[in-house]
């Protein structure tokens, strides 16, 4: 592998917390290169998950099915179909990383985890807590933290709220939850872009972090306290969809009996947030941000200690999904539409990057 370090200014930059310096350190570029591809399916969703440092796991939409893939570029397995039954989905959405080299399948439409071992045999079956969209925030062992929409009053006159829970996976129970209120902190965000304080990660120190709009998130020590900090990520910068997202969100909003011209162009005109996908904690308790900085040739993932920015890691190509264990990294993305591609759409691919002797931030 590849490493060269760059050095990036910061100091024009304001951080909004008590806990950054007032006059940041420069932040370390650091190149990768990876030291494995594996070739990945046409699909509509950017989840990725590792089992374990030699395998991960990634979703072909249009089937309803599941590939593993090894590092050196085979197929560990390939499993699911549509349906209902044990091994079936209705509306699977998304992988994540389980105990013992297993990944949990995340099914809307059936409100249920499937756990599987990579090979596509199947360990158990989970029911979530909430029925339609729901999303893992992490990596789970005996317990999965996400976040759904629903109704504890038993009103649904009074509307839903955005919960965030930990459920303990062998009981089905819910061991801790909370809806976050969304006068927290005044981010200056919409109503519509801060999401409710949605997609919450937790910390490895019983905190939480929200990504916001723009180039902001949301830190909370303690998750079940109201004293937050907000915090500008330095290097975000404010882009657009490109043309030809808003050219296929135009027509979806076209087929739909709830679209609008006035969807298309908020669509059009709201930035993109600094994140992509969900932030992890690595095993040093590193948050990774996977940023919307992108190139056609590179990516780059921003990297903290506590609130402060320590360093950035560049990979090649446009990344749209990514997962951390141990000493590996795997990027999910695009590759360059070439001469060779006929139908114009750039094909998908899994790039493995060895972190284990990556030294940043000290």
């Amino acid at each position: 592998m590849r490493m060269k370090q760059l050095m990036v200014p910061l100091a024009s930059v304001v951080v909004l917390c008590t806990a950054c310096e007032s006059t940041p350190e420069p932040a370390a570029v650091i190149l990768m290169d990876p030291v494995g591809t594996s070739s990945a399916p046409l699909t509509g969703i950017n989840s990725i998950a590792l089992a374990d440092e030699t395998t991960a796991c990634v979703i072909e939409s249009y089937e309803e099915r599941i590939h593993c893939l090894s590092r050196d570029g085979e197929e560990v397995g390939a499993f699911g179909r549509p349906g209902e039954g044990p091994g079936e989905f209705r509306s699977l959405m998304e992988v994540v990383g389980g105990p013992s080299g297993t990944i949990g399948a995340i099914d809307w439409g059936l409100a249920r985890m499937t756990i599987f071992q990579t090979t596509g045999t199947l360990v158990s079956e989970v029911t979530l807590p909430f029925l339609g969209p729901y999303r893992a925030r992490a990596s789970f062992d005996s317990v999965l933290f996400g976040y759904g929409m629903a109704s504890r009053s038993g009103d649904l006159s009074a509307g839903f709220q955005i919960l965030h829970t930990e459920l303990d996976v062998a009981s089905e129970t819910i061991v801790w939850e909370r809806a976050f209120p969304i006068d927290l902190i005044d981010t200056g965000c919409d109503r519509g872009t801060v999401d409710e304080l949605a997609r919450g990660v937790p910390t490895p120190t019983g905190g939480i972090v929200f990504p916001a709009c723009g180039g902001l998130m949301i830190l909370l020590e303690d998750r079940d306290g109201d004293a937050a900090s907000l915090v500008e990520a330095p290097l975000y910068v404010e882009e657009f969809r490109t043309e030809a997202e808003v050219d296929a969100f135009a027509a979806q909003q076209r087929t739909s009996m709830f679209g609008s011209e006035a969807a298309v162009e908020r669509y059009r005109t709201t930035p993109l947030r600094y994140n992509v996908g969900r932030p992890i904690f690595d095993d040093r308790d590193r948050l990774w941000v996977l940023t919307r900085r992108f190139h056609e040739g590179f990516s780059h993932l921003d990297i903290y200690a506590g609130t402060r920015l320590i360093g950035v890691v560049q990979v090649r190509d446009r990344a749209v999904g990514f997962d951390l264990r141990g000493s590996t990294l795997v990027i999910l993305k695009d590759r360059p539409v070439g001469p060779d591609d006929p139908d114009g759409y750039p094909d998908r691919a899994v790039d493995w990057y060895d972190i284990g002797k990556l030294e940043i931030g000290g």
